[in-house]
């Protein structure tokens, strides 16, 4: 993850290898519920002002933690930064959809499983947005195209 120094990212590497990814994944799963379990106490704050000064440092701390989860799961995933910032993205545009439109039908529609396998490649699976059939892309190079046989 890019926004992490070199120093620290060195640092989580020699922990995959030292450790393993299943223990990684375990200390992931760990920190990113206790960033959860901070933002659960908000709502128990008369005030947003009483909140931030109750809350900030801590989920200041769990938000670093958090950081470094993910570049355990980007490096064990083999996941980019730049999938990342493309499903941000693809999260982004959904966002604004709902928020011109009718959240219900946005969210039927993008949660639409195809009829039947894609004619060009591989996919079949039944959440796009998880495993995005890349016909529309389908080419020699593209990551993640698998040509029918």
């Amino acid at each position: 993850m890019q926004a992490l120094f070199d120093r620290t990212r060195k640092a989580l590497a020699s922990a995959r290898q030292r450790y393993g990814n299943v223990n990684q994944v375990l200390v992931s799963v760990e920190e990113l519920n206790e960033l959860s379990c901070v933002l659960t106490k908000y709502p128990r704050f008369d005030t947003h002002e009483e909140a931030i000064q109750s809350l900030r440092n801590k989920v200041l701390e769990e938000c670093g933690d958090v950081f470094n989860a993910l570049d355990h799961v980007q490096a064990i995933f083999n996941i980019s930064d730049e999938e990342i910032v493309e499903a941000a993205a693809r999260k982004g545009d959904r966002l604004v959809r709902w928020l011109q439109g009718d959240t219900q039908q946005v969210t039927m529609t993008d949660r639409v499983v195809p009829d039947a396998p894609c004619h060009l490649c591989l996919y079949d699976g039944p959440d796009p947005s998880a495993l995005p059939c890349v016909s529309c892309k389908a080419e020699l190079g593209y990551k993640g195209f698998t040509p029918k046989k």
